[in-house]
């Protein structure tokens, strides 16, 4: 799992003094007004952070990006990653742990199909 953001700036400066780190997903989270709740799907993953190593490891992590959310410009995104290479910074999260949560209201309404043909 990786990130890109400024070579410098508050994340680096904290990197750099502890690299012990948490990031949350939130998939779903619909507000349940009449009870006073929501209804969510989550994951928290733990791991250590760290600057990509390589010039190559960072290429391959801002491929992925637009692989994820530009499919359909990558030869043009190819270009942009090369020029930019040097003024991003990506940082790797190595994963060491990670846990879910579902609200019993989802678990309760996946039960009602049956995904076993799937």
């Amino acid at each position: 799992m990786s990130l890109h953001c400024a070579k410098k700036g508050n994340k680096i400066d904290a990197l750099k003094k502890h690299n012990k780190v948490s990031f949350t997903v939130i998939a779903e989270d619909r507000v349940l007004p009449e009870r006073t709740s929501t209804c969510y799907r989550s994951v928290i993953v733990f791991g250590r952070a760290r600057l990509a190593g390589t010039p190559e490891e960072k290429r391959q992590a801002l491929q992925l990006l637009v692989e994820k959310y530009s499919p359909q410009r990558m030869a043009e995104c190819e270009r942009i990653i090369e020029k930019k290479m040097d003024n991003v910074q990506v940082i790797v999260l190595d994963i060491e742990h990670l846990s879910g949560k579902e609200a019993i209201e989802l678990t309760k309404e996946k039960s009602r199909y049956n995904f076993s043909r799937l």
